[in-house]
């Protein structure tokens, strides 16, 4: 009965296999007829760029006959500036290319373009900026230079600025040169740039840089993605399905012979990058394709999708709609019922051999146990093995039976492959055991003896062997059960074992990615942490625990993170994290509360997971310890905030400047001191336009030196020049400003404004000037007013005497003639005594209400026939002039002396004098720079100029001007002059010169206006006749003053006695009571006559005194002001002035 159900299996399974053959007939057959032989195909293939490694798959397909298998000749095409793969493809002049993020751009601005696969699964493109320029993120670009392409070619980037809410615009974007020269010399800050390419450049240079990767902003996008167009896949979508079937297999090829590629791209293609470029592009690229990871050209339709919504977030794009279509399916079409039939078939013989597989098994076992017993069951059984070894040669699974009882065990021919081994190999547990690789060894020996034999558990265990055959080590899995007899003894072990080399080989692969990945999250500085919706953390690397405080993950896995954030933050992070679960990523700074109670401020960069349907799964963010940037940049705002309070507030001004010269920024101070606001003068004017002209070169020069290093600063005293004119003198330091790279980029400088200063000292040295001038002339004066007050003594006693004489001589007496002629003599020296006097500035002084027009207009007749002939005289008077109290007769002096002089000047050419008129109020700044200022005080002024068109004065003749005795003139004595400064000084003016050479001088006098009306004062009382009477006292240290004194007083009828000083002047007039009145000399021994008057008043009140004196009126009265002096009569004085004088007291 056995026997005949075998019979009927065996018949069963044959009618099976011949269904199978049949299958596989139909398969192969239509397999052929798919690779029906068609005439090449050219194709046209536009690359990215010049030809590199980024471009190896391609070059693969071709050198390994990929493409020519598919009946396909492709030529490739280099890329340039403006010339895109995208607008190659749209011209027809390219079928295929290779694109970026631009591709998914364009088609969703309605562009009939296909994606067939995506090479690289993250993009390659990012920014380079040097470490120096301190930027760190795109925030940091902002008013930066910036080089890109424009936004169809460089979408990631626009779409990160637009995701992290900047406008492109305010990135200062400049047109990508293509030479990473640019960013290396620091002409840009921020480069477009590959992974695989610019940063080698840089590193070679040594120049540090930092990568703004768009992926760390939620940009994410495929990159190097293989397309064409719709009417390529319209019209040939066989093409199109071989061309991207050739491609792949040429980067799957070229991702695992690395140098082979590099070999090719040096030989063939001429590529001028190095080895070491070409392989540091290979290796880069592997991490961006993932081969080991991903299918090649894998894309996620959920992935694009996101992309595309990106897109239109960031205002890109308007919609998605266009995005149907654009993903091409490679098993759709007219293939696709034929493969999914394959499908089927291959399937179903799969399923088929697993059960025949089982069923053979299970036959072969019961076909050897009634082996010699059952004939026809042995040739089933032998079919049944043929079967069997295909089967197992098809999954790679070998059969094997231990029997225990002896020790040996038995394999089939696929196992025996698989271990390498032929038929006398020895089959016993030491042969097992040596098959497996030595370090396993001593543990599946253990496995077999404990797991197996002792505790009679299945046997499942992967293990490695070496092969016996060629050394070659293979994974395999191993599965068994033990068979025992009714006894419970253990009879046999009977299994199969697979190799699993290549399985195991992808797991380690995974494995190994799995730790890489782990790795670097883990070293990574900067937390890197997961959430779900609610806030709970799945995942956080070891930098987020040490943030958080945490001693291990387990500490805070599932808890949520918003009870670590401080409540002024709380509520927007949970509003972040809402935000990211809607697809949009985002960024925030806030501050938590560690664990251990730390306080830490964070940055994080959050971003929505997803998983491969596109689905939001958590929250990935990015997050980096702030804290001491935010105390640096707190210290920095206080120190901002100091800086400015000083810069504002200080009273000496501060100014920047750049290379220019033109201000960045100016205090206060400053724009006070040049007159300018801050608005006038930042960024619109330039240092030399407030300085001075004289001084700016000077600047310049000390500018270009530190330019040229040759300082790094300097001081010096300068001038400007304020808005309103005003001269300004200053002491400036100024201070160069250097960028990172030692360039020169502008400087500081500090300004102290010293006008006052100066001018003070300017002042100082003229009062020191003056002073010494001063003290020359009071020398002088006294020198002077002492010779003359002797000298007039003498004249007095010639003079009084030769009057006498004329008196009492008859007049027909010949001495009369001699007598006159030493009146004359003596006439003469009193007028040289006067202008000793007048220089001294104590002449005698007549002081009356002077009109100066009518003065000068008087005088004109004088002075027309005073001067030269060549000379012309012009009056320019004005009209209505106060009135100055002055003595006529030492104007006229002044008048006489000035126009001679002007005269003399002009010499024999022609030549013009002229005398103006005038009145004005004089401050003290304009009477800084006269002549004898320092005896006038500010106010109105008569100012009478003699001007001259003559030869002028150099400055060594103008310093000697006054000086007494110095003359320019051969016969003069040198006195006319200073004549004129004691007149001028005694009525308490002063005089202003102005002269140049070759073109003349001019003389301004300046005298204290008059309220008084002009006066003019006749008192012609003389009488010859005229006789008086009373006792008189005389009071003269001179013997010949008090002699010819007393016969002039007796003259008049007066009794006279004389006193010779002032001590017995006041005992004579203690013993007289009835002196009438007392002629006084000011200078005497002893007491002198200011001291006698004194003493005079003080024995009686209303006693008449007359001061005597060869001093000026003026200068005598002014000590005796209001004291009750009753006249005053100047040595030398004739017979008439005496009478005058006396006339008006008694």
């Amino acid at each position: 009965m056995i026997h005949s159900r075998s019979k009927q299996l065996i018949a069963q399974l044959l009618t099976l296999a011949s269904f199978l053959g049949v299958i596989l007939t139909s398969i192969v057959c239509n397999a052929d007829d798919a690779r029906t032989k068609q005439p090449p195909q050219i194709i046209d293939f536009q690359l990215r760029w010049k030809h590199q490694f980024q471009f190896a798959g391609y070059y693969a397909a071709i050198e390994k006959g990929y493409y020519k298998e598919e009946g396909l000749d492709v030529r490739l095409h280099e890329g340039a500036p403006g010339k895109t793969p995208v607008q190659e493809v749209l011209a027809g002049r390219a079928q295929y290319a290779e694109a970026n993020a631009e591709l998914l751009h364009e088609r969703l601005h309605g562009q009939p373009l296909v994606a067939l696969a995506a090479i690289f699964q993250h993009s390659a493109s990012v920014l380079l900026a040097r470490t120096d320029t301190g930027i760190s993120s795109p925030h940091d670009l902002i008013g930066k230079k910036v080089m890109l392409m424009d936004k169809q070619n460089d979408a990631d980037f626009y779409a990160m600025f637009f995701n992290e809410g900047i406008n492109p615009e305010k990135v200062n974007i400049q047109p990508s040169s293509f030479d990473i020269n640019d960013l290396a010399t620091g002409k840009v800050t921020a480069f477009n740039s590959y992974l695989t390419n610019e940063p080698f450049f840089l590193k070679q240079k040594g120049v540090d840089f930092v990568v703004i990767n768009p992926i760390n902003y939620g940009i994410d996008f495929y990159s190097d993605i293989l397309f064409t167009s719709e009417q390529e896949l319209k019209q040939h979508p066989k093409r199109v399905k071989a061309f991207r079937s050739a491609t792949l297999r040429g980067w799957q090829y070229a991702m695992s012979h690395r140098d082979e590629l590099i070999d090719l791209l040096i030989t063939k293609y001429n590529v001028k990058k190095t080895r070491e470029h070409l392989q540091f592009e290979a290796d880069t690229m592997r991490q961006l394709i993932l081969p080991d990871l991903v299918e090649m050209g894998h894309m996620n339709p959920g992935r694009w999708q996101h992309m595309a919504d990106i897109f239109v977030k960031v205002g890109m794009a308007d919609n998605t709609n266009f995005l149907e279509g654009f993903i091409y399916d490679p098993y759709l079409g007219s293939e696709a019922p034929k493969l999914r039939r394959i499908v089927v078939v291959v399937g179903s013989i799969s399923s088929v051999s697993l059960v025949i597989m089982l069923i053979l098994f299970t036959i072969q076992r019961r076909l050897r146990k009634e082996v010699g017993e059952r004939k026809t069951a042995e040739n089933a059984l032998r079919y049944s093995e043929t079967l069997l070894k295909a089967s197992q040669h098809v999954a790679h699974v070998g059969h094997y039976t231990f029997d225990l009882t002896t020790g040996l065990w038995t394999s089939s021919e696929e196992l025996d492959a698989i271990f390498g081994i032929d038929e006398n190999y020895a089959r016993d547990v030491s042969g097992w055991l040596n098959l497996i690789c030595e370090d396993q060894r001593e543990e599946m020996s253990s496995y077999l003896q404990t797991r197996i034999l002792q505790n009679r558990e299945y046997f499942d265990k992967k293990y490695q062997i070496e092969r016996h055959s060629d050394k070659a080590k293979r994974w395999v899995h191993g599965l068994g059960r033990l068979e025992s007899d009714n006894d419970g003894r253990i009879l046999r072990l009977f299994g199969i074992i697979q190799d699993i080399t290549e399985q195991q080989k992808t797991k380690e692969a995974l494995e190994a990615s799995e730790r890489f990945l782990k790795t670097i999250i883990d070293s990574e500085p900067e937390c890197i942490k997961m959430l779900d919706n609610r806030g709970n953390l799945l995942m956080m690397n070891r930098a987020g625990l040490d943030m958080v405080e945490a001693d291990s993950f387990e500490q805070v896995k599932g808890k949520c993170a918003y009870s670590l954030i401080t409540d002024s933050y709380r509520n927007a992070f949970m509003a972040l994290t809402e935000q990211v679960f809607h697809g949009i990523p985002g960024i925030l700074e806030f501050e938590i509360t560690g664990l251990k109670g730390r306080h830490v401020w964070l940055e994080t960069h959050a971003v929505p997971f997803r998983n491969e349907q596109g689905d939001i799964i958590s929250l990935l963010g990015i997050t980096r310890d702030i804290t001491e940037r935010r105390h640096a940049e707190e210290v920095i705002r206080t120190g901002e905030s100091h800086y400015r309070t000083l810069f504002n507030n200080t009273l000496i001004g501060v100014a920047i400047t750049d290379v220019n010269l033109k201000f960045t920024e100016v205090n206060e101070a400053f724009s006070n001191l040049v007159g300018y606001s801050a608005e006038e003068l930042v960024g619109r004017m330039s240092i030399t336009d407030v300085s001075y002209p004289d001084d700016a070169e000077k600047c310049i020069e000390m500018v270009n030196k530190i330019m040229n290093h040759e300082i790094d600063h300097y001081s010096l005293e300068k001038r400007y020049l304020s808005k309103t004119g005003k001269i300004i003198s200053a002491l400036i330091y100024i201070n160069a400003m250097y960028n990172l790279d030692g360039e020169y980029v502008g400087a500081t400088g500090s300004v102290l404004d010293i006008t006052e200063l100066r001018q003070a000292e300017e002042s100082r040295i003229n009062l020191e000037k003056q002073l010494l001038h001063s003290q020359k002339l009071e020398s002088l004066g006294v020198l002077a007013g002492g010779i003359a007050h002797d000298f007039n003594n003498i004249l007095m006693t010639i003079m009084g005497n030769a009057d006498l004489a004329l008196l009492r001589l008859n007049p027909e007496s010949p001495s009369i003639e001699n007598l006159h002629k030493i009146e004359q003599a003596s006439a003469r020296a009193a007028d040289l005594a006067k202008q000793m006097l007048a220089y001294s500035g104590k002449g005698k002084f007549v002081i009356e209400n002077l009109d100066m027009n009518r003065l000068l207009e008087e005088m004109l007749h004088m002075l027309e026939v005073s001067i030269s002939k060549k000379a012309v005289l012009r009056l320019n008077l004005s009209p209505h002039l106060p009135t100055v109290e002055a003595d006529a007769t030492q104007m006229r002096q002044i008048v006489m002396n000035l126009v001679i002089n002007a005269s003399e000047a002009i010499g024999e050419k022609s030549g013009v004098i002229a005398i103006t008129t005038g009145c004005m109020d004089c401050d003290e700044s304009y009477l800084e720079k006269v002549w004898l200022e320092e005896n006038i005080t500010e106010g109105l002024y008569v100012y009478m100029e003699i001007a001259d068109t003559g030869c002028g004065m150099d400055d060594k003749t103008q310093a000697k001007l006054f000086d007494p005795f110095f003359t320019t003139k051969f016969t003069g004595r040198g006195l006319g002059m200073a004549a004129v400064l004691g007149i001028v000084r005694g009525h308490k003016g002063a005089i202003k010169v102005y002269s140049e050479l070759g073109k003349g001088t001019s003389f301004k006098i300046l005298l204290p206006a008059s309220n008084k009306p002009s006066e003019i004062f006749n008192n012609d009382n003389y009488k010859d006749d005229w006789k008086s009477k009373g006792k008189v006292l005389l009071v003269d240290d001179e013997e010949t003053i008090r002699g010819i004194g007393k016969e002039m007083l007796q003259e008049f009828g007066f009794t006279t006695i004389t006193a010779n000083d002032g001590r017995e002047a006041v005992e004579i007039f203690k013993q007289n009571s009835d002196i009438a009145f007392v002629i006084l000399d000011l200078t005497m021994p002893h007491m002198d006559g200011e001291q006698c008057f004194r003493e005079l008043r003080q024995i009686k009140q209303d006693v008449k005194v007359i001061m005597s004196s060869g001093f000026s009126e003026h200068e005598v009265t002014q000590k005796f002001a209001g004291k009750g002096l009753a006249g005053f009569i100047q040595k030398p004085y004739k017979l008439s002035v005496l009478k005058e004088a006396i006339q008006k007291i008694h």
